[in-house]
């Protein structure tokens, strides 16, 4: 049975969600919270596999939020699902422990294929994230996409999944930022990506960092 929370400012949206699982006998809802203290009493009662929250908090950022319930519930795993996009601030939220992202325009069966992949591989990978749901990387070899790129492409990578803009690159590396571009859609369709949040979450479940 993989247990659920719902951490968002809109009470429809838990109503929405309850609906998504009802048929589905292996996802079971423990509550819903506007709130992110009372999240933390909900999770005194029974911890929860999977929390879906949204960006908008009442009392903290998201980041911090995500932080603190992390140290708190490490086995947690924290799904993004919001209308807001989130590439502006996506490496920080996957660094403070989400594990991905969820559009809430998404189809009724994506939502359900995605927790259900959250749940079981521990990671959300998607190559349209308002559409379809897709394992971008062999789990049993994880290493065999690694293994395509070159020298110079795991280079670029690791500045990438660091945060690290084309131009930083491009000075670090003594290269133009037209070569790291080159390098950063090179990796891209290597691994089956689309931005820096799924390149992230490819790097993690590579084990490359």
């Amino acid at each position: 049975m993989i247990k659920l929370l719902s951490l968002d400012p809109n009470p429809v949206v838990y109503k929405g969600l309850k609906a998504f699982v009802k048929k589905n006998a292996v996802i079971k809802f423990l509550g819903y919270s506007q709130n992110e203290e009372e999240i933390f009493q909900l999770m005194k009662a029974t911890v929860a596999d999977i929390l879906v929250m949204d960006l908008e908090l009442p009392n903290s950022s998201p980041v911090n939020f995500i932080k603190r319930l992390k140290k708190q519930y490490p086995e947690v795993k924290v799904l993004i699902f919001s209308n807001h996009p989130v590439n502006m601030y996506a490496l920080s939220l996957l660094k403070a422990g989400a594990i991905g992202y969820l559009s809430k325009s998404v189809a009724e069966a994506v939502f359900v294929a995605a927790v259900e992949q959250v749940y079981h591989t521990g990671f959300l990978i998607t190559s349209d994230i308002t559409n379809n749901i897709n394992i971008n990387v062999d789990l049993k070899h994880p290493r065999s996409s690694y293994d395509r790129l070159s020298p110079r492409e795991i280079e670029v990578l690791k500045f990438l999944i660091d945060g690290k803009k084309n131009v930083a690159i491009a000075e670090a590396m003594n290269l133009s930022p037209k070569t790291i571009n080159t390098f950063k859609s090179r990796l891209f369709s290597k691994l089956e990506v689309k931005n820096i949040m799924e390149l992230y979450i490819q790097a993690k479940v590579l084990n490359l960092f």
